[in-house]
């Protein structure tokens, strides 16, 4: 009963600990906003959040799908005025990526420009053909979000329609 007991509290101690470093070194947010045309493609705004306890220099996005356009990719950042936290400025720095087209993806091999950032935010704008088909009058649409080499822990997907479509049904699988 003892050795039940001792290992109960082992037990108990050491969960914790280690949900505390799962999350500390792979906390990663998702937001993505999609919107879809009458010419069967998606616009695909990603902000991608994640902290950087490792200085993290180098980031790998595998998006789903075909024929892709990218836009543009940015770190967004704060710049702090005279050591006060809540008195800052929002910038940008374009992102260097190099693109590499696999058989049902795309692999982003990004290259931050403000590393040592405690909390990276990139926005990524694309363009995709591959998340539509067109049957008759009807599009249906099949979105994938990004994956990563770090654990995702939240993802939110938006979506909407130009003016001209409607969205005939408000719910998802």
């Amino acid at each position: 009963m003892k050795k039940i007991m001792f290992l109960l509290v082992v037990a108990l101690l050491l969960v914790p600990s280690l949900g505390s470093a799962y999350w500390a070194d792979s906390y990663q947010d998702h937001q993505y906003y999609v919107v879809f045309d009458e010419e069967g493609e998606a616009a695909v705004l990603a902000t991608i959040t994640m902290q950087n306890y490792d200085d993290i220099e180098n980031l790998v996005l595998e998006i789903p799908g075909e024929s892709f356009r990218i836009i543009g990719i940015v770190q967004q950042y704060y710049v702090y005025e005279d050591d006060e936290y809540w008195a800052y400025d929002t910038e940008y720095d374009d992102v260097d990526y190099t693109i590499e087209e696999l058989s049902d993806s795309i692999r982003l091999d990004l290259t931050l420009p403000q590393p040592s950032e405690e909390q990276i935010t990139l926005l990524v704008y694309y363009k995709s053909e591959s998340y539509v088909e067109k049957k008759g009058t009807v599009y249906s649409f099949d979105f994938e979000t990004a994956s990563s080499e770090y654990d995702i822990s939240n993802v939110n997907v938006y979506i909407d329609v130009v003016d001209d479509l409607y969205l005939k049904e408000g719910s998802s699988e």
